[in-house]
């Protein structure tokens, strides 16, 4: 009976520590997504700033950038984060 009593406590107490209970997340503001709009950004990032990879750093940058853009105009706080890559060896 102790032995069932530890048990239930035990993974009562996972549960409060892992899980988000009464700890509130911050405020994501909510959108409308619509097709065409979604579309827009696909073909934005699949067609147009490609390619994205190290030896074409300003299509990275402009890429970044628009994702950013659209983060802040519904209202999503961005940081940026630069990293320097080691020497990848590429195909060319």
């Amino acid at each position: 009976m102790i032995v069932a009593v530890v048990v239930v406590l035990l993974a009562a107490i996972a549960v409060f520590v892992t899980q988000p209970i009464l700890v509130r997340g911050p405020d994501i503001p909510r959108f409308d997504a619509n097709p065409e709009s979604l579309r827009a950004h696909v073909v934005k990032l699949a067609r147009e700033l490609v390619p994205r990879d190290l030896s074409h750093p300003a299509n990275l940058d402009a890429a970044a950038a628009y994702v950013r853009r659209m983060w802040q105009e519904i209202g999503i706080r961005t940081e940026e984060q630069s990293i320097k890559p080691r020497d990848v060896p590429s195909a060319t």
